[in-house]
């Protein structure tokens, strides 16, 4: 049937070829109210048309028509209740049925690509826009109660986009290029064509956690927002607008989807939203900070996510932020560089100011925690005066001033990679300034009102009490400045010190701790006073003095002439250490602080301190000039000249030494240097090597060993459980050092393997002498140096040797055609060997196991660790095979019958045991084993396998058969057939009672 155009005008007559191309009547399809009825005519703006040929033609005149004007190739017209032509702005709610028009035939829409139950869309033209719904059945409807700015994805890929229920408009293909769209059919998803114009759906679930989109509108493109119940489009907030009512997206930072760089997906991005210029991309995949920035999120997730990360190799996220920290702002616009977080859900650029303006301040000079995922790396930030913030590394020791919080507020590095506010409110006194200004300014004083970096050009050089280490009204450590631009903390040794940071000339006093106390004089006694050894004194010139002979001072001799002061005193005019005096003395107790009792020791005496001396080695010093000696004579004696004295930590006291009455070496620490002591001859160490250190004992044993290198510098060490090339004066009868866990000594060798210190290789003994193995292979050596341990194989892998307790089997050695065997955990040597598989007693990880191959090459036995598979090892003895499951391998005797060989580089082979003989078997014998499939229970003869003319059809009771990949074998029970000569299901088969992997 045709479409029929009522002739209101002088049309000519159209050729009936043009009926035949008309299309069908509507009356076919079925429609919301039942069967189409005849049609009446109706009129339109252009004329009256029919779809009902039947019309009374004595009443009507019509015409066939290939055309309707207005309705443009490839576009859609319907027809409403009354058979009229449906307008765009027809307040008709029903649709009778839908054509589209292609060159000059009208076709009736095509619902067989609509799957039942389904639904597309069409687009009506006609005097305007309107969508139209059709379903499979087909039916037909108007989509009503458009959301605003929702469009339809059209049956053939096309876009309608609404402003309202009431404004639509068709998209051309040409303006459907990587735009996103709210899908008004699933207000929860978006709409996304891509550089190819083509148009998908993606749903709710595919961006809830980017759920931002640009919305492009020419200028100032809006925002997609789909992180509530439905999603909605915004326009950004204008300038000066205060909004809290949803109707506009606040300025700032999302986290949403963007096109990726081929145009054809999406990918996360970080979009920006400004009142002037709308919203856009600001990161992609295609355009990345090259380090961390971060943003305050604007999002829906911001009251639990404060912050964007954005990252150059890692995908943005919106982060939870750390407690009171800072972080670098990537937003540069406002003049904010930092935003800091006082709490995990709580950030901000800056504050407002006094006033309560909405204007951004700029934060202070200086230093600010990190928060940012790099902090482990770079834990501060710095701003300089020009607001450009970086940032930079921590520095252990040391305080860095955070005037954000307060103005004596302090951070603190406890390493490189971890910093923290040390202090909200600094106690009053001198820390070490970490600082970018600490040669200028090497400490940070601290007072109530504030801190401040400092010169030292007024308060000198000297010793400071270290305000970080106060702890219930005492100092637990010293600031020590060396110069005017380097100061550093360092240890509290028992003494006295010049309190450099006293107005009052104070002198702190150390024991463990320390207290700053007022200083005593030498000058203007008026009553008897007796000044004891070991106490200190400051003589009308203002040196510190130490008392190294206690002496009386009265009413009448008030203080020391000068030519008795020497015989006292004892002062120092510089704090250089090789300026520093020593002096041996008596002391009584309680008069040096830390010395509780009387004894006889060493004091060190410079300009700003008095100690004791406590360190570990010997201490050689300069009669006359009571000044350490430090460049050592390659040989010298102990005469008037030099004194020598050993000292011991422990016991913090050293001991003259007048003789060494055996030979021995001995070490000074402080030098890094060691000596032959024979007598009272000494003789510098300038070979390297490794020799007894004799100068340190603990309870009466040797158990420090001198490590000396090419240029005569030494370090005492404390090995353990291993040896060492001894290059003492006894080397020639005792090759080696050995230490226990608690005692060191030289002691001979015998031939064969020890463990070198150090852990790193071996020593390897011969008749004549040792030498040094550094051992980068996978080797085991029989432990030479097996002393009362049940450890005696020496395991080395990649540079580390350590000792170890074998397993019973084979290990391979430094010699290809050598293995260690070790027949129970306690006996192992060596055995030259032969071509064939042995057992390895090293039992590889959870998923690898090895054996041991030996191969021959050319005559040449070869032996390495290879990975094993199920099954038997053939190996030299002929009555011994070695059977490897996915657990283990051990040795077994063989016995008479078929063994399935491990798998190897040429597949799985089945081995045969007759008489004394094991050999493979050849291929021809192979394949007269037959294959069975193996299910339930149930085993049949593969009917394949069966199909090759050497195969074996029927296995009888006693026989055997393998998997098809010849890895598993099975016994037969009773007679086994092929699987195709099972008749009606009930196969003449047994079941398997054994099943054996290997044999």
């Amino acid at each position: 049937m045709n479409i029929k155009r009522r002739s209101l005008l002088n049309f000519s007559s159209r050729n009936t070829s043009i009926i035949s191309s008309l299309l069908l009547l509507l009356f076919q399809f079925k429609v919301v109210s039942g069967e189409l009825l005849d049609c009446t005519c109706g009129s339109t703006t252009f004329g009256t048309y029919s779809c009902d040929a039947a019309q009374n033609a004595n009443t009507e005149v019509f015409q066939e028509v290939n055309s309707i004007q207005n309705i443009n190739n490839n576009e859609y017209v319907f027809f409403d209740g009354n058979s009229k032509i449906l307008s765009a702005t027809s307040s008709s709610s029903t649709v009778l049925a839908g054509y589209k028009f292609s060159g000059s035939n009208f076709a009736a829409i095509d619902v067989t690509g609509i799957s039942s139950g389904d639904y597309k869309y069409f687009v009506n033209l006609y005097n305007g826009v309107q969508i139209i719904k059709v379903t499979s059945t087909p039916e037909y409807s108007i989509v009503t109660n458009i959301g605003s700015h929702q469009a339809f994805k059209l049956n053939d890929d096309g876009i309608v986009y609404c402003v309202n229920s009431g404004s639509c408009q068709l998209k051309a293909t040409t303006d459907l290029t990587k735009v996103f769209f709210i899908n008004g059919d699933n207000p929860k998803s978006v709409i996304i064509c891509n550089a190819n114009s083509s148009c998908s759906i993606k749903e709710e679930s595919n961006i809830a956690g980017a759920p931002y989109f640009i919305f492009k509108m020419g200028t100032n493109d809006g925002l997609i927002d789909c992180s509530k119940e439905t999603c909605n489009m915004y326009e950004v907030v204008p300038r000066d607008t205060r909004n809290t009512s949803g109707t506009y997206a606040d300025e700032g930072y999302y986290l949403g989807y963007d096109f990726d760089s081929s145009g054809n997906g999406i990918t996360e991005s970080i979009i920006r939203c400004l009142s002037d210029f709308g919203c856009g991309v600001l990161y992609n995949d295609v355009t990345k900070p090259s380090s961390p920035e971060y943003y305050i999120n604007s999002g829906s997730n911001k009251v639990t996510n404060p912050l964007i990360k954005a990252k150059s190799d890692a995908p943005y996220e919106e982060i939870v932020a750390s407690p009171d920290a800072y972080y670098i702002n990537g937003d540069t616009n406002n003049n904010t560089p930092l935003i800091y977080c006082n709490s995990a859900t709580n950030c901000t650029a800056v504050e407002a100011n006094e006033n309560n303006e909405w204007k951004e301040l700029t934060p202070s000079v200086g230093y600010f925690v990190n928060g940012g995922a790099n902090r482990y790396d770079k834990p501060l930030i710095y701003c300089d005066s020009t607001n450009r913030c970086g940032y930079e590394n921590g520095e252990t020791g040391g305080y860095y001033i955070f005037q954000y919080l307060s103005s004596n507020s302090l951070i603190h590095c406890t390493t490189e990679h971890s910093c923290s506010i040390a202090y909200i409110e600094a106690d009053e006194g001198y820390y070490i300034n970490n600082q970018n200004d600490k040669q200028e300014k090497p400490l940070i004083e601290c007072s109530d009102a504030s801190c401040l970096p400092t010169e030292l050009t007024t308060l000198g050089t000297g010793y400071f009490l270290d305000q970080s280490t106060y702890s219930n009204n005492k100092y637990y450590g010293l600031i020590y400045c060396e110069s005017l631009n380097s100061c550093n903390t360092v240890d509290v040794i028992p003494g006295y010190y010049i309190d450099t940071g006293s107005s009052d000339n104070n002198i702190i006093e150390c024991q463990v701790s320390c207290v700053s106390k007022s200083s005593k004089s030498c000058l203007g006694v008026t009553e008897k006073t007796i000044f004891q050894s070991g106490t200190y004194c400051y003589d009308d010139d203002d040196n510190l003095n130490f008392v190294f002979k206690s002496f009386e001072l009265n009413d009448t001799r008030t203080q020391l002439d000068e030519n008795e002061k020497s015989s006292y005193l004892i002062n120092v005019s510089s704090d250089e250490y090789n300026q520093a005096n020593y002096i041996y003395t008596q002391v009584e107790g309680d008069t040096f602080p830390g010395i509780p009792y009387s004894i006889n020791t060493l004091f060190k005496i410079s300009k700003s301190s008095i100690t004791q001396v406590i360190e570990d080695g010997i201490v050689a010093v300069n009669s006359n000039t009571k000044i350490r000696i430090s460049n050592y004579s390659e040989n010298f004696s102990l005469s008037s000249h030099v004194a020598l004295y050993n000292c011991v930590s422990s016991t913090a006291i050293c001991t003259i030494i007048n003789l060494c009455s055996n030979q021995e070496y001995i070490y000074d620490s402080k030098n890094s240097k060691g000596f032959l002591c024979n007598g009272s001859s000494l003789t510098t160490i300038t070979s390297p090597g490794y020799y007894l250190d004799g100068s340190r004992l603990v309870n009466h044993k040797t158990v420090y060993v001198l490590d000396c290198d090419s240029t005569g510098k030494c370090q005492s060490i404390q090995p353990k459980d291993v040896y060492m090339i001894n290059a003492g004066f006894d080397n020639g009868t005792n090759k080696l050092i050995y230490c226990d866990s608690n005692h060191c000594e030289t002691t001979t060798s015998t031939i064969g393997y020890y463990l070198a210190y150090g852990g790193m290789g071996i020593i390897n003994c011969n008749s004549t002498r040792c030498i040094y193995q550094s051992i980068n292979n996978f080797r085991y050596f029989i432990n030479a140096g097996a002393v009362k341990t049940s450890k005696i194989i020496i395991r080395c892998y990649l540079n580390s040797c350590s000792i170890i307790t074998p397993n019973i089997g084979y290990y391979i050695t430094h010699t290809p055609n050598v293995l260690i065997n070790c027949i129970s955990r306690s006996q192992c040597s060596e055995e030259n060997v032969n071509e064939g598989y042995y057992v390895s007693g090293y039992k590889g990880t959870l998923t690898t196991k090895y054996i041991v191959h030996c191969l021959n090459f050319g005559g040449n036995i070869n032996c390495g660790l290879e990975a094993t598979s199920p099954g038997a090892y053939v190996t030299n003895d002929s009555n011994i095979l070695v059977d490897c499951n996915e657990s283990e391998c051990n040795p077994i005797v063989a016995t008479n019958g078929i063994y399935r060989s491990a798998t190897t580089a040429t597949g799985t082979k089945i081995r045969r045991r007759r008489g004394l003989q094991k050999r493979k078997l050849t291929p021809a014998e192979l394949a007269l084993i037959p294959i069975c499939t193996f299910n339930n229970n149930q085993c049949y003869i593969n009917s394949d396998y069966a199909s090759t003319s050497t195969a074996t059809r029927t296995l009888g009771a006693g026989g055997f058969c393998t998997s098809y990949d010849r890895s598993k074998m099975y016994f037969a029970t009773d007679t086994i057939i092929v699987e195709t000569y099972v008749i009606g299901g009930s196969p003449s088969l047994q079941l398997i009672e054994k099943y054996f992997n290997d044999y």
